[in-house]
């Protein structure tokens, strides 16, 4: 009498039968998962797609007042590329601190070629033991023409516009004032345009009734007035690098990320050029969308400050879409 699994031969061994179907299932497990890749690859695809086409049909300047200028600060390449394909920017102003020297006049030359006005803004801070200082840099690039409006930072900036070097090539072009350089009420204004000020930048420490009287005055010294519409503030401006600290320093303006006790990142600037670095908010600031209020502080242009951002962020701001995270900063609250 022979047991069950006797004569049946080894334990485990398939027939052949089995195995055969055993290779056509796994063969249809691969053609399905092959099947699924595809098809996911394809949605993914699309999704680029359409995003990227959402992104191009977004209307240009949604809230922006009429009449007022349109003016972008940019940092990098691909932010100045992304500034360009958009139409409604008249003036674009070139960081120069995150451009070496020999980039900026080809820069300036493209600017202008491709029919905007191009300006020069200056460093956050000078430093005469990194680099060429301001009046160098200028003295370079003014005889070859391509500027047409500097943004001055830094108080220590404002003598430029009387160096016997630069006055005839200067002087001439639109000399804007950044909310670095503080003018608070019509004293510190008139001030200013003494200094050579054609346009001052609106204080971003007032609240909203402040910066209307603020308008006011500016309109009776027949100062002209900038908007800072979107860019992330700075929050500190260190000459200590936190990369050179670290033992880690590498040239060429790289971004960094600090992350705070909540577990938010800071963008920080590393400025190589000149070995400093700046620290901003971690929420950008916009007000792009508050068409009554931009109708109420009648702004002559407005302001896109880019420095952390990739080239799809900036043409889709500059475009009118909002931040996925912002901050009013002191628009409605004001500084006791």
């Amino acid at each position: 009498m022979r047991r069950d699994g006797e004569g049946r031969g080894k334990p485990g061994r398939e027939k052949r039968g089995d195995r055969s179907r055993n290779r056509d299932r796994d063969r249809d497990k691969d053609r399905d998962k092959d099947q699924s890749k595809r098809s996911l690859k394809g949605r993914s695809r699309e999704e680029g797609k359409r995003k990227k086409e959402e992104r191009r049909a977004l209307p240009a300047a949604v809230a922006f007042p009429p009449g007022a200028e349109l003016r972008v600060s940019v940092t990098s390449y691909s932010q100045l590329l992304a500034a360009l394909s958009v139409e409604s920017a008249e003036l674009i102003y070139l960081d120069e601190a995150s451009f070496s020297d020999s980039e900026l006049p080809g820069l300036l030359r493209r600017i202008r070629e491709h029919g905007r006005r191009a300006g020069l803004r200056l460093r956050r801070i000078e430093r005469t033991d990194r680099g060429r200082s301001s009046r160098e840099l200028l003295e370079s690039l003014l005889p070859e023409g391509l500027l047409q409006a500097v943004l001055y930072r830094s108080m220590e900036q404002l003598s430029l516009p009387f160096e016997e070097s630069l006055k005839r090539d200067l002087n001439p072009l639109e000399q804007v004032f950044d909310y670095t350089v503080y003018a608070w009420n019509r004293e510190a204004a008139s001030v200013m345009r003494s200094l050579g000020a054609k346009r001052l930048t609106y204080p971003i420490e007032l609240k909203l009734p402040e910066l209307m009287r603020w308008k006011e005055e500016m309109d009776g010294l027949s100062l002209r007035t900038e908007l800072l519409v979107y860019g992330h503030l700075p929050m500190m401006v260190s000459a200590n690098c936190l990369q050179k600290t670290a033992c880690q320093c590498r040239r060429g303006a790289p971004l960094r990320f600090l992350k705070d006790r909540t577990g938010r990142e800071m963008p920080v600037r590393m400025y190589c050029k000149y070995c400093y670095n700046e620290i901003y908010n971690p929420d950008s600031f916009w007000c792009g969308d508050l068409k009554e209020e931009l109708s109420k502080l009648r702004a002559d242009s407005l302001r896109f400050d880019f420095s952390a951002e990739s080239a799809e962020d900036c043409e889709a701001i500059l475009r009118g879409r909002p931040p996925l995270r912002y901050t009013r900063g002191r628009l409605r609250s004001g500084v006791e």
